[in-house]
């Protein structure tokens, strides 16, 4: 099973599993072959994303993003530890680390799945400039941005943290409370992220840039300049928004991860002020499109399917629960406590 955008009309196509409305209606079965109005019929009712058979017509295999994830967390660790040394890191390097994960975010309908399933805490800062990368090319896909722009982006979303390396380690991993120095030292890293990457001679402007900018905030209230909305560049604000969520949903030494629904409403709260609000709505878009179909644990200690999401109360999707549908915008006893691996 695939998923697949409606727009790429998927004609001819068998649908892999049956999809309902919100109240949990059967739309189209499972089994069904689309034809033209099925997909013109689901476009104007507002969908989005349909299932369909592997293996049927040209729709590719299951996604490669899982390896070259992983690959490309080797290619930045090398980066790392090349800086680390106080050695130079290449563009090349960079670059093809990027060109690796590249075409397979842009292929991979949920991008969530594999971020999820391969995190380890031991490898919090490889694996969390990876996955930022991943979220910022994924963002930038859903937001229409042209695609000769996304490898910059996704760029900067891989770099962003890069500074770092001129952090001592003990100060990186600290399991309890930063003192005021260590805050500073830590709060100097995107300065130190730009002068790395201005050695590196990129052609794109826009990388250093959004490196320098990323812990920015729309109010002023960010670092290290205080920048303030017209001033911080559109690339930053979405590796923003892509750092805050990964930080988030990712398992730490100092603190267990939030699960996905609770952590994108934080995210939203987030937007007044710091976070730029229409690229944060659009990540919770992204994760309710892709939501369906998933497994939930609901407070109850039952497991339930995720039929239909709503934008205007995320964390209360319509749920099926065996043979039972379940609206929990209306069942307030019953919550979506996080998704089940």
């Amino acid at each position: 099973m695939v998923g697949i955008s409606l727009t790429s009309l998927p004609l001819g196509k068998t649908m892999a599993r049956d999809l309902y409305d919100e109240k949990g209606r059967l739309l189209l079965p499972r089994g069904t072959v689309l034809q033209s109005f099925h997909v013109q019929s689901l476009l104007r009712l507002g969908y989005h994303t349909v299932y369909v058979s592997e293996g049927d017509g040209p729709v590719r295999d299951k996604s490669a993003l899982p390896s070259a994830y992983l690959t490309a967390i080797e290619g930045f660790r090398q980066i790392m530890d090349t800086l680390m040394q106080e050695g130079e890191a290449g563009r090349d390097q960079v670059e093809e680390t990027v060109e690796q994960l590249y075409p397979h975010v842009l292929e991979t309908n949920n991008i969530l799945s594999c971020l999820r399933n391969l995190r380890s805490r031991d490898e919090y800062t490889y694996q969390h400039s990876v996955s930022v990368s991943v979220l910022a090319i994924k963002l930038g896909q859903t937001m229409k941005i042209p695609r000769e722009d996304l490898k910059a982006l996704g760029t900067a979303g891989l770099l962003h943290d890069i500074g770092k390396c001129r952090i001592p380690l003990n100060i990186l991993n600290k399991p309890g409370k930063l003192n005021d120095e260590e805050w500073k030292l830590i709060n100097c890293h995107p300065v130190y992220g730009y002068e790395i990457v201005k050695k590196m001679h990129f052609d794109d402007a826009r990388v250093g840039l959004s490196v320098l900018q990323h812990h920015e905030r729309l109010d002023g209230s960010g670092y290290p300049e205080g920048k303030t909305d017209g001033d911080i560049h559109y690339f930053a604000r979405i590796v923003a928004v892509s750092d805050v969520f990964d930080a988030l949903t990712s398992e730490r030494f100092y603190r267990r991860r939030v699960p996905m629904i609770p952590a994108i409403k934080e995210v939203i709260s987030s937007t007044s002020g710091h976070l730029d609000p229409q690229i944060s709505c659009q990540l919770l878009r992204y994760i309710l499109d892709v939501l369906p179909g998933e497994e939930v644990l609901l407070n109850t200690g039952e497991l339930a399917t995720v039929i239909r999401t709503f934008e205007a109360d995320p964390a209360r999707p319509l749920v099926r629960i065996g043979e039972r549908f379940v609206d929990l915008r209306t069942e307030h006893k019953m919550r979506v406590m996080d998704l089940w691996a």
